[in-house]
Order: structure tokens, then sequence, then C-alpha cells
């Protein structure tokens, strides 16, 4: 095959690796825990020979005879990653036991059905107690249908589900509509990925701070257009605000 760029987390010296790196961090720095984005750097682990011969020796087949997608070598791929973080909540455990506090485990993976780039069975740490925070990114618009999929997947464990909150921009009043959509499908919060780009409107800075307040959400929707008036700028200090000159084009 091809080689990749990515580390294989199906050898233990790579999780080993990681997990010395994050000790590390919990044992020399005043942190409540760690966060580990299974959401970027994948695959963790694809046709490697330690991935291929164990499945042979579990399975009795050659995995590079099925489908890309197949479920059984998903799970067995996805596996590696699970042994990680049970790898990394042992860590926190033991050294948080020292400090005298819980470390907090929270983690970013994509929706249910992630395909064979990805592998991640983030219901499963759930299930397990493995991790204290679920972030589910789906790289844009995350369905509502994928967060009841996820709340159901996770159903009787006690890990918070936290949606990551796209698109970037959007009206304030349908950043809190879509807040309440999300709630009711399962949600337990949200997070905000490259936060710097989502300031853009001073209604979004100002009602994405108040989006915990779940009650209050579709009163503040229908009120947000006497809150807020939105003036467009045409020109400033003499130089036009067009959008096809913006700062990344102007030099």
């Amino acid at each position: 095959g091809t080689p990749t760029c990515h580390y294989s987390f199906a050898y233990p010296e790579v999780r080993d690796y990681f997990t010395s790196v994050l000790r590390e961090v919990v044992e020399n720095y005043d942190v409540p825990g760690v966060h580990f984005l299974f959401i970027r750097s994948n695959p963790f682990a694809l046709y490697e020979e330690k991935t291929v011969d164990e499945f042979k020796a579990i399975h009795g087949q050659d995995p590079r005879t099925l489908p890309e997608d197949d479920a059984t070598f998903w799970q067995h791929r996805a596996n590696y990653a699970t042994q990680f973080v049970r790898q990394l909540r042992e860590m926190l455990d033991k050294v948080g036991k020292s400090q005298g506090k819980h470390l907090e485990l929270s983690v970013a993976v994509p929706p249910l059905g992630n395909g064979p780039t990805w592998c991640i069975d983030g219901a499963t740490w759930a299930r397990e107690g493995l991790v204290d925070w679920l972030t589910v990114h789906a790289g844009g618009i995350l369905p509502l249908e994928a967060v009841g999929a996820y709340r159901q997947a996770i159903e009787g464990s006690k890990t918070p589900l936290i949606v990551d909150f796209y698109p970037r921009r959007m009206p304030a009043c349908d950043r809190l509509r879509r807040a309440v959509d999300y709630y009711e499908a399962g949600a337990d919060g949200f997070c905000f990925w490259d936060s710097q780009a989502r300031v853009v409107r001073a209604s979004e800075f100002a009602t994405d701070r108040f989006l915990g307040h779940r009650e209050d959400l579709l009163d503040w929707a229908e009120q947000m257009p006497d809150t807020f008036r939105v003036i467009p700028l045409d020109t400033l200090q003499g130089y036009t605000m067009d959008r096809r000159y913006w700062t990344l084009t102007s030099g």
C-alpha cells in the first residue's frame, strides 16, 4: 500500500507517546484536565501490518479483501482509539489521585456513522464512563438527527453531550432558535470552534454567551429584531468596505 503521514494508534508505542505528553501537562501545570481532538489527524489506524495481523488472528480473514467500509473492520480499527482513551483515563485517574482531584477528559468526535476515514466510537467511551465531556463536531452544520442519534447511543451515561455549533456566522435570532432545536434533540450544551471568527456581528457576540439560558431563548429570538439594528457599512474613512476587497486581499 501507499504510506500516509499519520500515526497509527494500533501500536502501543504511539499510544504511550501521546499519553506521556499529556501526563507531562497534568503533572506540571495546574489544569482541570485535558482535551483530545479526534476530529483531526484521522484516521488513527489503517492497514498497518499489526492492524492486519491482529484482524486475521481474531476473524480469520485478511481485511484487505473486504470493502473499505466493512463494519467488522471498522470496529477493529475503532478499538485501537478506544484502547488509547482507556489508557488516558487510567493515567488521569492515577495523577489526579496523587493531586487530590479529578482530572477531566474531554474529547471531540465526529457524528455516529463516521466512515472508514474515522473509525471513532465515542458512544462506547461515554457508556464506559471514560470521558467527562463528549463534543460532537461535524466539520459543518450538525443535523438534528445526528444529535438525537448520539443522545440515544449514550443514554444512561453521565457524560454531557456537547454540540459544536455551526455555521460560524449566522443571525443571532437564528442561532437562538437553532440552540432550542439542539436542546430538544438531546444536546446538553454548546462549544464554538474558531471562536475568533464568530464575533462579526455584535448581536452574535452578545447572545452566544447566554445560550445556557435554555428557557429564555425563544423569547429572546422574538425580541431580537427590536434589540439590534443592522446598518450596512459602505465605506470607512473613505475606504470601500466591499466584501470583494476584504482584509485577506488588501495586502
